[in-house]
């Protein structure tokens, strides 16, 4: 079969109405939901929301933004990951792997950093809907846990000059090689070879965020894939595309709403799990 062909019938399928409850999988279990379901996730919602709060400030730090950025990345994330995700349990929002690598491909700038959600959710949402969740499979346990120990000790590094109170210079680039009077002379015929004023393209925009359309997508997608299948229910069947496309969707619509990069989070899943949670509306709850 060829590529054209492929593609063309996974669009086929997703089109069908049978995969409605695929695309949507709260519509096979909210139904069956019950006044004793809830006050286990009503119970397990509160508890999270309570390490989340700290946490989202503290990781919109870690990623150079002012701290109310990790608030954002943590609301309304866990009401659509509810309709679109398979796990029950899984905790969707901001976390330090997350932050860390906004922080290295953004340098802190607001817009890029949620310019870098939008993206990352287009990619791994175009991902999740050519079904090629079956690639979360080739990723092993060393490899993820490594991935995690590493990534464990930069933050750690990155945060001894708070921990001892250094206040180390800045640091630039060869751009502050460039004198006033270069800059002033090159200004003076800015009006003559400068492009008439329009809306940025796509590729203009992607240009500025660099390897980072490559690397954030594929970090959290293999963050939140390898959560999903450690805390997977035996009693619901998990779908790696569409945790993919339930990952995707939380970081566009993050992105409207001025959140950076979110994906699932151990800690809090952890959390999330030892609490009790029976649904993924306690995701709902601790977002709210």
């Amino acid at each position: 079969m060829s590529v054209q062909k492929w593609i063309k019938s996974v669009g086929a399928r997703c089109a069908r109405g049978a995969s409605i409850g695929r695309r949507l999988p709260i519509v096979s279990w909210l139904p069956a939901y019950s006044a004793s379901l809830l006050i286990r996730d009503l119970l397990a919602g509160v508890t999270v929301a309570l390490m989340a709060v700290p946490q989202g400030i503290a990781y919109g730090q870690l990623a150079g933004l002012p701290p109310h950025f990790g608030l954002y990345a943590c609301l309304l994330t866990g009401i659509w990951y509810a309709a679109l995700g398979t796990t029950d349990v899984v905790s969707v929002g901001p976390t330090a792997v997350m932050s860390l690598l906004t922080a290295e491909f953004t340098g802190g700038d607001q817009q890029r950093a949620v310019l870098l959600a939008f993206f990352t959710g287009a990619v791994v949402t175009a991902a999740g809907c050519l079904r090629l969740g079956f690639l979360v499979d080739f990723f092993s346990v060393p490899v993820v846990s490594g991935f995690v120990s590493a990534a464990s000790i930069t933050i750690c590094t990155t945060q001894l000059k708070g921990l001892f109170g250094l206040k180390l210079p800045p640091f630039h680039g060869s751009s502050r090689n460039t004198t006033s009077p270069d800059i002033t002379s090159s200004a003076g015929n800015a009006s003559v070879v400068a492009d008439p004023a329009r809306w940025p393209g796509v590729t203009a925009l992607a240009s500025e965020l660099g390897l980072g359309l490559m690397v954030v997508p594929l970090v959290a997608t293999i963050e939140c894939m390898a959560i999903a299948k450690a805390f997977a229910a035996h009693n619901r069947p998990q779908d790696h595309s569409q945790e993919m496309i339930a990952l995707g969707v939380c970081n566009l619509l993050g992105a409207l709403f001025s959140s950076y990069t979110v994906t699932g989070s151990f800690s809090r899943t952890a959390l999330n799990h030892a609490s009790g949670a029976a649904t993924p509306i306690a995701g709902v709850i601790t977002c709210e």
